[in-house]
Formats: C-alpha cells, sequence, structure tokens
C-alpha cells in the first residue's frame, strides 16, 4: 500500500516520467527510501542532476495527501491498481520501454486468460465499416480472446458493441480516470462491458479527458495487445498512431481494406501499401496467424437450475438465472439488467445468500452455491 501510495505521489509531479520512477526505485530499492534520501544522497548517486532530482522528490512529498486521498477513493469505488513490478501487471506492456508505472482497473478483467487483440478506426465509420466489425466478432466469439479498444465513437464503439452483443471479454483503454465516462453516451455501453471485461487507464480517477492524453492511450491500446487491427481509418488519425506505434513494439499489425475512393480507408490501404500492416480479407486470416483456439465447450444453460422448483420470488429468480448465465456480473450491470436500484439489488442478494443460493464475497464478489 505505502509503495502505491508513493508511487501516485511521484506520478503526478512534471519531470517525474514512469521511466525515472522505475530508476529511483531500482537504485534506492524503494520509493520509501527515495523520499528518505538526503540531498547529499542524490548529489552523490546523479552528480549533476542530483540536485534537480532532489527537489522534485520535494515536491512528490507534498503530493502525499493527494495522493492518500486518491488511493483511498479508489478502494471506496472499488478501482483496482495495479504497479509495473506487480505479478499482475499486463505482460505485453511491460514489455514495452514506455510502459505506465500504473495501471488503474474497473470491472471483471483477467488480462492473463486469452490473447488480447486490439481493434481501432475511424470515429466516422461508414456502413461498410460497421459491417466489417460485425463479422470479424461475430466468427470470434467462439474463441478464446479478449478484445481491447479505446471506447471513442465509430469504430471504437461499434467494437465494444458487438463484444457485448457476442458475450466476447473486451476493455475499455480511457484517456481519463475511471470516475468519468468520455464521449458521456457511452455510459451504457460501458456498464455493459464491465460485466464482461472492464476499463484500463493510467490516469488517476480525478483526471478529466483532454485530446492530449489520446497518444498515451494510444501506446496503452499498441502495447497491451498482441496484435492491432485497423477497421476503416483516414491518412491521418489515432488509429495510423496507435498502428505504427503497435509497428514500432514488434506487434502484428492487420489492416481490413477498402475503397480507393473512400476517404475512411486511405489510411488502411497505405498501411497495406506501405507494408506496414498485413492485408485482412477474412476473419479465418487472423484466426491463423494469431494461432487462436476455440473455447473449450462450456454451455451454461445446461448448468442452470430450473428455476420455478426454487421457492424464489419472482425478482430472485430473475436475479440467480442473471447469475448462472453470467457469473462474473457486477452490481452496476445487475441493476441494469434488472431494471431495479442498487439497494433492492443488496437486498435480493441478502435473500438469495440467506436460502443458500450464493456467497457475497469481499469486493462485491458473488459466488454461486451449486
Amino acid at each position: 500500500m505505502k509503495e502505491l501510495i508513493n508511487q501516485i505521489a511521484l506520478q503526478k509531479v512534471k519531470g517525474i516520467g514512469p521511466s525515472t520512477i522505475r530508476k529511483l526505485t531500482a537504485d534506492f530499492k524503494s520509493t520509501e527510501a527515495v523520499f528518505r534520501a538526503t540531498k547529499n544522497d542524490f548529489n552523490s548517486k546523479y552528480k549533476v542532476s542530483g540536485e534537480k532530482i532532489y527537489q522534485l522528490i520535494q515536491k512528490a512529498k507534498s503530493n502525499h495527501t493527494d495522493a492518500l486521498k486518491e488511493y483511498n477513493h479508489c478502494q471506496n469505488k472499488n478501482y483496482s491498481l495495479v504497479s509495473y513490478s506487480c505479478a499482475n501487471y499486463p505482460e505485453n506492456l511491460k514489455n514495452c520501454p514506455d510502459a505506465p508505472q500504473i495501471l488503474y482497473f474497473s470491472g471483471n478483467i483477467n488480462l492473463k486468460e486469452h490473447q488480447l487483440i486490439s481493434i481501432v478506426g475511424t470515429r466516422s465509420n461508414s456502413s461498410y465499416g460497421q459491417q466489417v466489425v460485425k463479422n470479424i466478432l461475430n466468427s470470434l466469439k467462439n474463441y478464446q480472446i479478449t478484445i481491447v479498444s479505446g471506447l471513442a465513437k465509430g469504430i471504437d464503439y461499434l467494437t465494444h458493441y458487438y463484444c457485448v452483443q457476442n458475450q466476447i471479454p473486451n476493455i475499455a483503454v480511457l484517456a481519463h480516470g475511471l470516475n468519468y465516462v468520455y464521449p458521456k453516451y457511452h455510459t451504457e455501453i460501458t456498464k455493459e462491458l464491465k460485466a464482461n471485461g472492464g476499463l484500463i487507464t493510467e490516469f488517476g480517477p480525478f483526471v478529466k479527458a483532454n485530446k492530449y492524453h489520446l497518444p498515451k492511450r494510444n501506446r496503452i491500446i499498441a502495447g497491451i495487445s498482441s496484435a492491432t487491427l485497423v477497421i476503416e481509418s483516414p491518412e491521418k488519425g489515432g488509429a495510423m498512431i496507435t498502428a505504427r506505434i503497435a509497428g514500432s513494439y514488434n506487434r502484428d499489425v492487420f489492416a481490413v481494406p477498402g475503397n480507393i475512393y473512400s476517404y475512411s480507408s486511405k489510411g488502411c490501404n497505405q498501411l497495406i501499401f506501405n507494408n506496414e500492416a498485413h492485408l485482412l480479407d477474412s476473419t479465418e486470416s487472423l484466426i491463423n496467424m494469431m494461432g487462436l483456439t476455440k473455447k473449450k465447450s462450456t454451455l451454461l444453460s445446461e448448468n442452470i437450475p430450473n428455476m420455478e422448483k426454487l421457492d424464489l420470488q419472482l425478482q430472485e429468480r430473475k436475479l440467480l438465472k442473471q447469475l448462472y448465465q453470467k457469473p462474473n456480473s457486477d452490481y452496476d450491470f445487475l441493476t441494469t439488467q434488472l431494471k431495479i436500484s442498487i439497494e433492492q439489488l443488496q437486498s435480493l442478494l441478502t435473500s438469495l445468500e440467506i436460502k443458500g443460493h450464493i456467497e457475497l464475497l469481499f469486493g462485491k464478489k458473488i459466488k454461486i452455491i451449486t
């Protein structure tokens, strides 16, 4: 806990980036030791830059109260914080030289369960782009895969939407803190995707959306995945930046070709022409090139008991059935699906626990008792 709070305080200082935090931690063995170090310690280790680093650390010390407030806020909101040194930090991202020091998570995310593939594209997609997204994700629903995108309008939104429709785990990488949804009209899809995936950001929960944050978000989208797929993009834009960052990380890049007269396909066609991306003309090509494997057969419906035979109220039956269908559902998703308040949900969960159907665990987790 102390290390995380110290790292939050450090990264709030302009001039202290992730690589600097990692170097300081390596040189002093811990952030606690960094904060205890004297001016002479810094001068002795870093010579000419010692004085400057010492002054930056003094600024970080003054951020400690705000860092503690942020940490406690994350605990109260059930946000997870993962630092670069943690075992569950995304392995692909850790291999990137500019990887974030801390990631903030919300939802049901298991980054080590499946291969991650990013899908990006224009905010102004055509009907062709929508059809491509729909067809690809319909074809991938039976494969062990997690999809990553950026929750922007256009191709990103469609990616998350069709992942939810096909029950494909998916992750939205944000250019702001977890307290916000941007654009606001994506609030509903955000609730839905958190039941089978979640949100990731390197920005603290109180940080609002800012266009200057987008390049940082793009590098996470590119770095966290094994491959990046571009579906419709003009010659300039975030999708092209993400594709080229992925290439610089030695990740596979795929692009869907489009009409040569279409403004929204010029970027994809350019990536293919310049040999910066594999031409993707079918989902089978992606499956074969990335070595995707099919899911083990798990028919949830076979495990759902006959609700009519259970001594339960109607709303209790609906809730229990939902939990069988989506065992990792969070509270927001359940209230949305059942169209009830959080107070009603808590009452129903308590009743189901008393009746022996579920167990309520720490962190608002729910275990079905079979």
